[in-house]
């Protein structure tokens, strides 16, 4: 079993919440939640094929895994790529957050 933490990736108490998880002997992955736009970070099937989330180190990782998961920081403002047009800046937030 492991834990996920979803959080903004430059959340420091995070990665240290993160770190001790790991040195405790159990498997923690961060979720950099204000990144979510810049690839694929979930992959839901319903045809029988494991679902995927990614996390902050790019390390895939399946959620029926997980014995917990902290909610930390999922409303913080979103990092949007630069070369994005203006619509989707202002659609990428609202649905990253839906």
């Amino acid at each position: 079993m492991a834990v996920a933490i979803f959080t903004h990736a430059e959340d420091l108490h995070g990665h240290l919440v993160a770190d001790h998880v790991r040195r405790k002997g159990k498997r923690c992955h961060m979720v950099a939640t204000d990144r979510l736009a810049h690839g694929r970070s979930f992959t839901w099937t319903t045809g029988g094929q494991k679902d995927v989330v990614v996390d902050i180190d790019g390390a895939g990782f399946d959620p029926s895994d997980l014995a917990a998961i902290w909610w930390r920081r999922v409303r913080g403002p979103m990092a949007v790529q630069d070369g994005v047009d203006e619509a989707a800046r202002s659609l990428i937030p609202a649905e990253c957050r839906a």
